[in-house]
């Protein structure tokens, strides 16, 4: 992404339907943009250069607020429920909803859509979809690049499409072996412009609603970036000390590796406006660690340190895709 979240997509604001309660709570639209609580010092960072948006600053900080009060005071019950339904509850009252995009789209439009095409569609409507054709909802959080191309410009995909025919591939097999449905997160395709700090402050939440794993896009460069950094280490600190790597350019020679989390903090940036962001999700992301695994004790048996990360030591298990098989072409 953008390095992924960091990079926004030129879109256009989609009004949504805030009537959603969970348990009585009140929509987070309704809410007071200003912060009404006391954040805990783990999230209070500097702030926004004199070039960033004071008014987002303090959004960002407002939803990150909800979001960690949540995670303190949720149990994991609470948080990983298998009824989507609940969960998605949870986070419509807590900031932007969660939207997803069907691979069915991708392979529709060749290429990845901007979030104003109103592509992406509610954890709902996917989950009705589902039901219409009696398959299972499998939902993936897709971490990349942005990269340059001619021109000097910063973009999602190259003009041929290439992420989004890889991404079209492994739902195929998915659902050719597996009988599930994939959704995937994707920035530029489920992020609104218009609220982007709310969504960057809900990342959290957002990967915890993706069942079915994250994927990282691993063109050249992929390590480097403060934001796929962030979104690794968020990922694994969320649910599981594991990640599939789809590898373009790159051969390693093996189906499985280690792969260090590095610091987010001393990742690259196209606008480092958004250090800010990244310090802040850096530091719930040390705080999250293995609070809600739910195979503990077997991931401590590869050898994981389930009590702590450290940036730059702690290593996630991955599972490389050199390529596509032939078969997955479904």
């Amino acid at each position: 992404m953008g390095g992924g979240l960091g990079r926004r997509a030129f879109v256009s604001h989609e009004e949504e339907d805030s009537s959603d309660s969970y348990s009585g709570g009140t929509p987070y639209s309704n809410l007071d943009t200003n912060v009404g609580t006391t954040l805990p010092p783990t999230i209070l960072s500097e702030g926004p250069g004199s070039d960033a948006s004071r008014v987002e600053w303090i959004q960002f900080r407002s939803t990150l607020s909800r979001v960690t009060d949540i995670l303190q005071n949720k149990g994991q019950t609470s948080l990983k429920l298998d009824n989507w339904k609940d969960r998605d509850k949870l986070i419509s009252i807590t900031g932007p909803k969660f939207k997803v995009l069907h691979w069915r789209k991708l392979e529709e439009l060749g290429q990845l859509p901007s979030y104003d095409l109103n592509q992406s569609v509610s954890l709902s409507d996917a989950s009705k979809f589902c039901d219409r054709q009696n398959t299972r909802m499998n939902i993936i959080f897709f971490s990349h690049q942005w990269s340059k191309f001619g021109g000097g410009g910063i973009f999602p995909d190259d003009e041929i499409g290439t992420k989004a025919r890889a991404l079209v591939i492994l739902a195929k097999h998915n659902f050719h072996f597996y009988s599930k449905e994939t959704f995937y997160f994707i920035d530029y395709s489920c992020i609104d412009n218009c609220e982007y700090s709310k969504f960057v402050a809900m990342m959290p939440l957002y990967m915890m609603a993706c069942d079915g794993g994250i994927l990282c896009y691993d063109n050249e460069g992929f390590d480097d970036t403060a934001w796929t950094r962030l979104e690794c280490a968020l990922w694994a600190s969320a649910n599981s000390p594991q990640q599939w790597r789809y590898l373009p350019s790159l051969n390693r020679g093996r189906d499985a590796f280690w792969s260090v989390l590095e610091d987010p903090r001393l990742g690259e940036l196209n606008d480092e406006n958004h250090m800010h962001y990244i310090r802040d999700l850096a530091e719930v992301t040390l705080n999250l660690w293995g609070k809600f695994w739910h195979f503990a004790n077997d991931y401590e048996s590869w050898g994981v340190n389930t009590q702590f990360l450290t940036f730059g030591v702690t290593a996630v298990s991955t599972r490389a895709m050199d390529q596509f098989p032939e078969g997955w072409n479904i």
